[in-house]
């Protein structure tokens, strides 16, 4: 099966709304914050236009839900406190959006649906302090006084369980690979649901081995022919499916006589997998086909590829570390890009965002994400894929994939402030011990410029921007806090608390085991064993990781 079309479902929704105009709001006030409104009237600009009058329903729909119901109703007449709101959607606009502010009202204008979707939740978000529900929603940060801009990278996808749901997705106009890609990754196997042919399997020292693929292949070729097809292939001239056909995770290559003729090396799987990739865009013309820059595949082929052929170029040999632009990695990096730009038709960059040894312990990586979005603009790069912990908890997903999501859109937003404001909006009781300490972290790993590793003990966090005496104390000023915390709230501190007790084992170890640690494992253990409560805690790590081995280990060593 294919992974379903995105937001097929809000779509439809859309689509069989009751469509309704209203009248202009007249004599509203201009300026001022939205909170300070008591009614909103809303009006398609184009009277004519279906997808003004779709979206001008869906936001009055939006509104009178999020009412609180305490006063007068929400959608008013016109006169004082009322403001005018006009939606419209211009595919010819120059920019993605724009926001224009005026004495008579407020206009909101999109270069298409999508577009429209996240720009309404912008509007609803910033309204948060007055009569509107908005606690749900992530914190605004286009300004509703007066904005246009252009989305950074088309193509937005964060792998975090924080992005899970597809029908919020549009929210934060984010994307996530599960809903969005037709096959994504290292996922060749899938199209053999009985086991990988002799024929599709890859030939090393005259042997066959199903640990990698034969390109040149026939068995393969049909194989994803048939996928494709079954995906829709051509059939749908408004859908554009994707597709990544790359070789497996490991420096494997097929050394067949086929590949050695399309020139493959024991090193290099590039001519064979370009070849593949070549006859699929030019089978699907309407599809995009992408492969990646990585292990075998790392360097590009030696002639263009055609339009519709794209690349993920691996980020995993750029430092996670301040002053990019200063690193020999990222020159290297740059040129790699540089050159996939000259030979295929969009280059995506797959970065990372997590230190996949160890999800529990924080990641301080927003000012460092922010530099390397900047780099990829800078490289004309269209679209970047965040790795994250998916399935798994990791600490502050919930506060780092709304500022990731937003800095895909505008690398050059206020990264700290913005955090500030989702922290105040997630935890509006221990915000006030949370903001803080993790601003105090990120300024950190920027002032030491010190390294964080994606994969790393906590050594290597104590040597980039962890002070064990100081994060005991901010654990403890959690926990008294969370005491005071409503239960929405109160569940994601339970998480949160959970995961800082793994994080003081690994302190404890890394602090040499001093006389009498045991009476101090021992509490931690405890308060670690609450991660059974939670589903997704179920793993600390990616690989090798599920909490209840690393309790056993450490309750072994304390008996």
């Amino acid at each position: 099966m294919c992974a379903s079309k995105p937001y097929a479902a809000l779509r439809l929704l859309l689509l069989l709304a009751a469509v309704s105009v209203f009248a202009a709001c007249s004599g509203a006030a201009g300026g001022g914050p939205l909170s300070g409104y008591d009614a909103f009237r809303v009006t398609a600009a184009d009277g004519g236009n279906r997808d003004d009058a779709r979206w001008a329903a869906y936001l009055e729909g939006q509104l009178v839900s999020r009412a609180d119901y305490t006063g007068s109703p929400v959608i008013g007449e016109g006169g004082s406190g009322c403001l005018d709101v006009k939606v419209h959607v211009d595919g010819s606009l120059a920019s993605d959006y724009k926001v224009a502010r005026s004495a008579s009202g407020l206009s909101l204008t999109a270069r298409n649906g999508d577009v429209m979707l996240w720009l309404i939740y912008q509007f609803l978000s910033s309204c948060a302090g007055g009569r509107l529900q908005v606690a749900d929603l992530p914190p605004a940060y286009v300004s509703m006084d007066g904005a246009e801009g252009t989305f950074a990278f088309e193509y937005r996808g964060i792998y975090t369980p924080s992005n899970s749901d597809p029908e919020l997705m549009p929210v934060s106009a984010a994307h996530n690979v599960d809903y969005d890609w037709a096959l994504w990754g290292h996922n060749l196997r899938k199209l053999f649901p009985d086991g990988v042919p002799t024929g599709a399997m890859a030939e090393v020292d005259g042997r066959k081995t199903d640990t990698q693929f034969c390109f040149s292949s026939s068995e393969l070729y049909a194989a994803l022919e048939r996928y494709v097809i079954d995906c829709g292939g051509d059939a749908d001239p408004d859908e554009t499916a994707r597709f990544v056909v790359m070789p497996a995770d490991n420096k494997t290559v097929c050394l067949c006589s086929r590949c050695r003729k399309a020139g493959n090396t024991a090193s290099s799987a590039t001519p064979a997998v370009s070849l593949m990739l070549r006859r699929l865009a030019e089978r699907f013309p309407r599809c995009t086909f992408f492969t990646s820059s990585y292990h075998t595949t790392a360097e590009p082929p030696s002639r263009p590829m055609p339009a519709n052929v794209g690349v993920l170029v691996s980020a995993i040999s750029v430092p996670m570390r301040a002053l990019l632009d200063t690193r020999p990695q990222a020159h290297r990096f740059a040129e790699l890009v540089e050159r996939w730009r000259k030979v295929v038709g969009k280059v995506y960059v797959w970065d990372y965002m997590r230190n996949y040894y160890d999800y529990f312990t924080p990641y301080p990586c927003l000012a460092l994400v922010q530099e390397r979005l900047r780099l990829y603009r800078s490289l004309g790069v269209s679209g970047v894929f965040y790795n994250g912990s998916t399935p798994y908890y990791a600490s502050f997903d919930d506060v780092q994939t709304s500022a990731i999501a937003a800095m895909l859109v505008n690398p050059d937003i206020d990264v700290a402030a913005y955090a500030d404001s989702c922290f105040a909006r997630y935890y509006p009781t221990s915000a006030q011990v949370l903001a803080p300490a993790y601003r105090s972290w990120e300024s950190e790993i920027v002032k030491r410029a010190r390294q964080l590793p994606f994969y790393g003990g906590i050594g290597g966090a104590v040597k980039a921007w962890l002070d064990p005496d100081a994060y005991a104390s901010y654990c403890d000023r959690l926990d008294a806090a969370a005491k005071h915390a409503a239960p929405e709230e109160r569940a994601r501190l339970n998480r949160l608390l959970t995961a800082t007790w793994l994080t003081r084992l690994e302190l404890l170890r890394y602090g040499g085991r001093k006389p009498g640690y045991e009476a101090e494992a021992r509490r931690c253990l405890d308060g670690l064993k609450g991660y059974e409560a939670f589903t997704e805690m179920s793993h600390y790590r990616e690989a090798g990781g599920p909490t209840d081995k690393y309790i056993e280990k450490w309750e072994k060593e304390i008996r």
